[in-house]
């Protein structure tokens, strides 16, 4: 293909990427008023939710409309995108980056699951109780507690890519699984001290946090040394058919 027709494919592919975006965004818009009482569920009856300008509903909304097209619309972008790239992909490459694709958005929609239906209610209960005087109610702003939640979600969700970085880092050979087993109290040690920062400072939320991710650890590892024994597999073929080719 010459310079005019990939910039051809590249704007019908994004052509498709904006109206599938701008159909999702609509779609989240119109069911906004839902999607804040899905994410008011893990405060349950502890908060009174109030809004302190005129157009800070509205706003919220739009704000919620946008994360929302973004996130339905990630798997038509991420197919787009590959399919302009996979002209200079081989089939295995193709095979790969569509898994790791895949892989991601299995991982952080276990992410923002675990932070919305374990770890929310945890850490909101504790902020609520932490409160020991009877003359003083909270009052939180939808806009201050929509921003809470959608940090503290995202930020699960992207806590749960660790495999799928592993994965990246491992097959362009910058990691190495036997790392990651020397490495192994360390990361024990990081992890707790990163749980603690990210929770309320108690024992329950910090374990519920590190636990988790020590299991993902525990997965990279074993991602890690799948895919070394993958690209060795994969070296000793590509050797063996040189080697044929060459004595014929």
């Amino acid at each position: 293909m010459g310079v005019v027709d990939h910039i051809r494919e590249f704007r019908n592919r994004l052509f498709v990427i904006i109206v599938v975006f701008v159909i999702a965004l609509l779609v989240c818009f119109n069911y906004a008023a839902p999607i804040v009482e899905i994410l008011r569920g893990p405060a349950g009856e502890l908060y009174d939710f109030v809004y302190i300008a005129p157009a800070e509903v509205m706003m919220q909304y739009v704000r919620l409309s946008l994360i929302g097209g973004l996130v339905l619309a990630s798997p038509v972008i991420m197919y787009e995108l590959l399919a302009f790239a996979s002209p200079g992909l081989k089939t295995s490459e193709k095979t790969f980056t569509m898994g790791v694709l895949l892989l991601g958005l299995v991982f952080f929609a276990l992410g923002v699951l675990f932070a919305y239906s374990i770890m929310l209610p945890f850490m909101l209960k504790f902020f609520h109780n932490i409160n020991g005087s009877p003359d003083i109610y909270a009052q939180i702003s939808l806009e201050n507690y929509l921003g809470f939640m959608i940090k503290m979600l995202a930020m699960m969700g992207m806590v749960f890519e660790i495999p799928v970085v592993t994965i990246l880092l491992t097959q362009m050979g910058f990691l190495k699984p036997e790392w990651l087993k020397k490495g192994r109290r360390v990361i024990i040690v990081l992890v707790f001290i990163v749980a603690a920062i990210i929770t309320p400072p108690d024992v329950v939320s910090q374990c519920m946090t590190a636990i988790p991710m020590l299991i993902l650890f525990e997965i990279s590892i074993f991602f890690s040394g799948f895919i070394v024994k993958r690209k060795a597999r994969l070296a000793a073929k590509k050797k063996e058919k040189e080697e044929r080719y060459k004595y014929k």
